[in-house]
């Protein structure tokens, strides 16, 4: 590791002077890389669904760009005590709970109430399936999986006569994507 990083020994071991401080370190920079798309997204502009494209499309690019780096934060850091992986849950969570609000917001009274949770449940999910396509050593098969995780979070938030409007192509292939609150 020392060799690769291209530092003295002594300066490696001044900064890590442990092997598990250089794991955290090393686990904390990898899940700012994959997680960061879904931080951004809060702080972006724009229509809450639109955002949620992005962060889905930034998430599952860095992972299949970086396919080792992810696995190492997602696969190898959950043998310590899963703590990366639980912080990038809540990551989701945060921005996912602005989905309920968003379509509270744009369907004022035809708006139902998601089941409690919902927004842990999509968390986990996005986060799982990425896990288990690294462990099946398909991590650059998830951009191809984009839509269909976007539009789960849209019946989830806006019912699913909104999704299947806002992603035809679902039903009908070859239809035109509009990204569009109602």
């Amino acid at each position: 590791m020392i060799a690769k990083a291209g530092i003295a020994r002594n300066t490696f071991y001044d900064l890590f002077p442990t092997k598990q401080a250089f794991l955290e370190y090393a686990s904390s920079e990898a899940s700012h890389l994959i997680f960061a798309p879904a931080s951004q997204a809060r702080d972006d502009s724009g229509p809450w669904l639109e955002r949620l494209d992005r962060a889905v499309e930034g998430f599952y690019g860095a992972i299949s760009k970086d396919p080792a780096v992810a696995e190492f934060c997602l696969i190898h850091t959950l043998s310590t005590d899963g703590q990366i992986v639980r912080r990038g849950v809540k990551i989701w969570e945060r921005l996912l709970s602005e989905g309920r609000d968003a379509a509270r917001l744009d369907l004022g009274p035809d708006f139902s109430e998601p089941v409690p949770l919902a927004e842990e449940f999509l968390a986990h999910s996005i986060v799982s399936l990425a896990t288990v396509r690294l462990w099946q050593g398909k991590g650059a098969s998830l951009p191809q999986h984009q839509r269909e995780v976007v539009t789960l979070v849209a019946m989830f938030f806006f019912g699913i006569d909104y999704a299947s409007q806002t992603w035809p192509d679902l039903v009908n292939p070859g239809a035109q994507r509009q990204i569009q609150q109602p």
